[in-house]
């Protein structure tokens, strides 16, 4: 019963480690799929070293049969915490180089243990089997080491879940259902192989499972985030065009300009706005225009605010930009906020460039 399912998780874990490795050759999609591909690649050994428990007919083939899985399972849990932290674009790092160094020590004491962190003592038993033929077995005592590894995996699985809950509640990001499940699953499946190395329980260890779950999670997470980028990223790119030329009337895409029914009621009345302008501007080169506006000290701060809050919205947006943890959400807002103020400032600007006397009084005023 064991050996089908650590046959099946390593079969999927190396077509995913292969499929992912196709997709992060350098030019196509970056360092984050060839991680990806590491962890299934290093899930494939895992799972198959397992099943060679059977092969070892001496303690030094026991030892070496030990050291493998346990070696490669602590990889694999090394690697997790810098791929969650790449996978949210978190700027994390004291902490998970802190979980390296364990997973490297327990890396080094499994090496140099006689049988692994697993086992402390193993003892080599000859016996027949019905049919007369001599058979191998061993006999072997848990070793004590191994609840530091027990303790390394859970705070690697609750750090993990912890950058989530950051993301959530601090960066002002969507919640990662599919990177959350997937890491309950594994959560559970640990605990679960806790229970079955006690002696507790007597089954299968369904830590590999979980680790396949997690990592196809994982892909289904990195979809849904390409998906929402690549659905965005063509409506919000340049509907239309903001010029500075005051005699020449903003022109809008030809996509911008069939779709313009759809366009949302706020987006239009903006775009209204600047036609008008431009129109204006226009009518002034054939025509002189009577302004009706009072250039005083409260119309030059008006300008002079929009300016500044132009400035602040657009440093802010690089700044959020650079560090990596603003949503395509807060990225629209604060766009739709640097546009507004834009062209609220050029129609006041406009008309006072189009005022005959910079210190004009209002009709009727003395």
């Amino acid at each position: 019963m064991i050996e089908p399912v650590l046959f099946i998780t390593a079969g999927a874990a190396l077509y995913g480690g292969v499929h992912h490795l196709y997709h992060g050759i350098p030019g196509r999609t970056g360092h984050l799929q060839i991680i990806h591909a590491v962890m299934f690649l290093l899930l494939a050994g895992f799972a198959l070293s397992g099943t060679s428990a059977g092969l070892a007919h001496s303690l030094a083939e026991f030892s070496w049969f030990s050291k493998l899985p346990v070696s490669l399972g602590i990889l694999l849990f090394a690697t997790l915490p810098w791929f969650i932290v790449l996978l949210l674009q978190q700027h994390s790092r004291l902490l998970p180089a802190l979980l390296t160094l364990a997973w490297s020590a327990l890396l080094l004491i499994n090496i140099a243990s006689p049988y692994s962190l697993l086992y402390q003592d193993v003892s080599l038993v000859n016996t027949a089997l019905s049919s007369g033929q001599p058979s191998v077995a061993f006999h072997a005592t848990a070793n004590p080491a191994w609840h530091l590894v027990e303790i390394t995996m859970l705070s690697t699985l609750f750090y993990s879940m912890y950058l989530c809950a950051k993301q959530y509640h601090s960066a002002g990001k969507s919640l990662p259902i599919a990177l959350i499940t997937g890491l309950l699953l594994l959560l559970c499946t640990t605990l679960f192989d806790f229970f079955v190395y006690a002696g507790l329980v007597h089954s299968a260890y369904l830590a590999p499972m979980g680790f396949l779950l997690f990592l196809v999670a994982a892909a289904l997470h990195r979809q849904s985030v390409a998906a929402v980028v690549d659905q965005q990223t063509p409506d919000d790119a340049n509907r239309y065009q903001i010029t500075l030329n005051f005699n020449q009337e903003p022109e809008q895409p030809p996509q911008a300009r069939q779709r313009h029914a759809d366009i949302p009621a706020e987006t239009e009345v903006e775009v209204t706005e600047v036609a008008e302008v431009a129109q204006l501007a226009h009518q002034h080169v054939e025509a002189p225009v009577v302004p009706s506006i009072c250039i005083d000290n409260t119309t030059v701060d008006r300008v002079s605010d929009g300016l500044v809050d132009i400035a602040v919205d657009a440093t802010l947006m690089l700044k959020r930009l650079e560090q990596g943890d603003i949503d395509a959400r807060e990225l629209k807002e604060l766009g739709r906020k640097v546009r507004t103020r834009a062209i609220e400032t050029r129609r006041i600007t406009h008309r006072i460039l189009r005022a005959q006397q910079f210190r004009q009084k209002k009709p009727g005023t003395d």
